[in-house]
């Protein structure tokens, strides 16, 4: 009963609401969204979003599905049957523009500022596509330089012979599962090496301070498996929206934009993840597949309710 009336909502009573507004107050439910002051740039990008999401124009198209890219290599999330359309920030504030009249040109500039937060945030959703449907290559010198990388950034001391080889049981002191570390990105592809990379150099110390924690005979984890594992985790975050409400809400001054932003989302999901785990006392590795989603479902709750993430009363 619940879910009849949850779709005659959606289909009858939500665009009558939209009609009979409009005709009261003279101006399409963007324009009232863009001219309210009461609204932070978040608030106004998920609302103007909703809209978009919403329209029976050809407007939907510019936010429906994610509007998904098919160029070269890169495939469609077909998860989502998404839409191949792609729109520039330029041409979808004109696209809107062509369907809704605006009667300020106050309401013009906000309406480029928020379609800017939202073309962005699908710009980012298809470079960390690209990079997790790439799959390692022993030719390619950027691939092989964040092994390296890695190695060299989070070798331990005592590991005896400190000069990178491609493979070796080295890889396992990091938490990779055999001798080959690539074996372990089939599920991420490239994604999962960047990010892991990037914790290494970024964020060195804490990064190892991390990686000996894992070795902990009693309540370790596998190091580079996890990050691989909290790399899945952070591109579901991304696809299904959940991150919008961290990217849309981002201080100016430090605004961040495309995998720069995903990847330090990834440190801190990895930081938290790890305090978690040992908040949990897990009696063995066998736990991680209850607390990874007990630890899911808090990140999530945490994100949608405040808007950064932050677990209980820690804040990194």
């Amino acid at each position: 009963m619940v879910w009849l009336l949850s779709k005659l909502y959606q289909k009858y009573v939500y665009y009558m609401l939209k009609w009979f507004t409009h005709m009261l107050t003279g101006k399409c439910a963007i324009e009232r969204i863009l001219e309210s002051h009461d609204l932070s740039d978040g608030d106004r990008a998920l609302k103007v979003e909703k809209q978009l999401v919403h329209s029976k124009s050809s407007i939907k198209n510019l936010v429906d599905n994610f509007g998904t890219i098919v160029t070269g290599s890169l495939k469609t999330l077909a998860s989502l049957g998404g839409s191949t359309e792609v729109f520039s920030k330029e041409v979808a504030i004109k696209n809107v523009q062509s369907v809704k009249v605006f009667a300020f040109s106050s309401n013009i500039l906000r309406l480029e500022s928020t379609m800017v937060l939202i073309c962005d945030y699908r710009s980012l959703i298809r470079e960390v596509e690209k990079l997790r449907i790439t799959k390692f290559d022993e030719s390619n010198d950027s691939h092989v330089r964040m092994l390296k990388n890695i190695w060299r950034n989070l070798k331990l001391e005592d590991n005896g012979d400190n000069e990178f080889t491609r493979t070796g049981p080295h890889w396992k002191d990091l938490g990779f599962q055999g001798e080959d570390p690539v074996t372990d990105l089939r599920g991420m592809g490239i994604l999962g090496l960047a990010n892991l990379n990037y914790f290494a150099a970024s964020y060195t110390d804490k990064a190892k301070q991390l990686l000996i924690r894992s070795h902990n005979p009693t309540i370790g984890y596998s190091f580079a498996i996890t990050g691989i594992d909290l790399t899945n985790l952070c591109y579901q975050l991304l696809l299904f929206g959940t991150l919008k409400h961290i990217f849309y809400y981002q201080e100016k001054d430090k605004l961040r934009n495309g995998v720069d932003f995903f990847e330090e989302c990834f440190v801190q999901i990895f930081e938290l993840f790890d305090a978690y785990w040992i908040e949990s006392k897990p009696e063995s590795i066998m736990d991680y597949g209850v607390i990874r989603k007990s630890f899911e479902e808090e990140i999530r709750a945490s994100i949608l309710s405040r808007r950064k993430i932050v677990m209980k009363d820690d804040q990194l």
